[in-house]
């Protein structure tokens, strides 16, 4: 788990993003990776009610969950540093770009509406931090020259949209038997037998 924290401008109280990223063998293909946010808040001196939150989630600033009028237990958070879960969100879809790679914004509003002294105020940052994925790799699309005839020559070539890093492996298989493999780049050798 990656943490972010900033500190918010009232009363000396920490606001903490949390946040974890998988990506299940099935989102492969559909390259996109599943983040999980969390969104807590460190009472560096004193003690916040409980009711009246009103919060919400952003990733690229579009807001993923929202919720008004919330109650919670801040019997946590005390004056020495305790701290309370304000919101989380799990299995937030983030499609990437066309080679695998993205980066994301994550922000949250979070609101008391009977503000004191006694709490947090407004925070309201909807880029607050900023993180890169695991490049998710990309499959390729194979082609092939011409109709394959036994005898003649035929080039098959395979596309790399996720860059020079990943390598591609040919094999040439005959009654279901493997009879050779070349990596990247050559040319297969007499498999008739």
């Amino acid at each position: 788990m990656a943490t972010k924290s900033f500190t918010s401008a009232s009363n000396g109280f920490t606001w903490i993003i949390e946040y974890t990223e998988t990506v299940p063998a099935n989102y492969i293909e559909t390259n996109k990776t599943l983040v999980n946010i969390t969104v807590k808040i460190k009472n560096g001196a004193i003690r916040t009610n409980s009711g009246g939150w009103a919060y919400n989630i952003y990733v690229d600033e579009s807001s993923k969950y929202s919720a008004t009028n919330q109650t919670l237990n801040t019997t946590t958070v005390s004056a020495n540093g305790g701290v309370l879960t304000v919101c989380s969100k799990t299995g937030i879809e983030v499609e990437h770009s066309a080679d695998g790679s993205k980066t994301i914004t994550l922000g949250t509003y979070i609101r008391k509406s009977s503000y004191t002294s006694w709490d947090p105020g407004t925070l309201n940052k909807k880029t607050a931090i900023s993180f890169k994925l695991t490049n998710i790799p990309r499959a390729s699309t194979p082609t092939v020259s011409a109709d394959p005839t036994i005898g003649s020559a035929i080039t098959i070539t395979s596309n790399r949209p996720s860059g020079t890093s990943f390598a591609h492996k040919a094999q040439i298989y005959q009654n279901g038997t493997l009879k050779e493999t070349i990596p990247n780049s050559g040319t297969f050798g007499d498999t008739q037998s």
